[in-house]
């Protein structure tokens, strides 16, 4: 037969067993919780991830479009157009003695607010 020790002995068993399983059913709501954070917060960074791709994408077609632009312009350095005729020669620069025998008009001043006539216009003076 069974005996009052072995009752009692299965009545503790048994209710560790139910404090046990409540514990484990507390644990496994405060995992699941955390598992929804952890969910949503991947969510999160994938978006950032993606957005991240987008980004570098867009930097590397304006790197890639920089350097295009860099070696258009190397090209056109290094190679000039064939149409672009070559430079003139300078201009001879005239003697300075030239320069200084040419003479010079000059117009002399009036106090009055007339213009000035041709006869007061002299050739008398020079640059030098």
């Amino acid at each position: 037969m069974v005996s009052l020790d072995q009752i009692r002995t299965l009545e503790a068993k048994v209710g560790r067993a139910v404090a046990y399983i409540g514990e484990l059913k507390a644990e496994n709501t405060l995992l699941q919780k955390n598992l929804a954070k952890y969910r949503k917060r991947i969510d999160e960074l994938e978006i950032l991830i993606n957005e991240y791709k987008e980004d570098q994408n867009a930097i590397e077609e304006g790197i890639k479009n920089a350097l295009l632009h860099l070696d258009t312009l190397e090209d056109a350095i290094v190679k000039p157009p064939a149409a672009v005729a070559p430079p003139a020669a300078a201009p001879v620069p005239r003697e300075i003695d030239e320069v200084e025998k040419a003479p010079v008009k000059t117009v002399i001043e009036t106090d009055t607010d007339d213009p000035p006539s041709a006869g007061e216009v002299k050739d008398e003076l020079e640059i030098f």
